[in-house]
């Protein structure tokens, strides 16, 4: 336990949050926002393709199962 404080990864330093309903909160918010969607990887261009290609793929297989379930009953 000595040596923690060297094996300690350094924390970024926080910012104080915008106060609630300000300009600047919603500019804050806005950003945050975009940035998360960048992150989960919807708006990222390299990726676009291939998220359409698996949504598609998903449609057609619920398509396929709602039909299979009509003609099977």
């Amino acid at each position: 336990m000595a040596n923690r404080k060297k094996t300690q990864k350094k924390r970024k330093p926080s910012r104080p949050l915008p106060k609630v309903g300000s300009p600047k909160d919603d500019a804050y918010r806005l950003e945050h926002s975009r940035q998360d969607l960048v992150d989960f990887g919807l708006a990222d261009p390299k990726r676009g393709p291939v998220n359409w290609i698996i949504v598609a793929v998903i449609v057609v297989l619920l398509g396929l199962g709602c039909l299979a379930l009509i003609m099977f009953t």
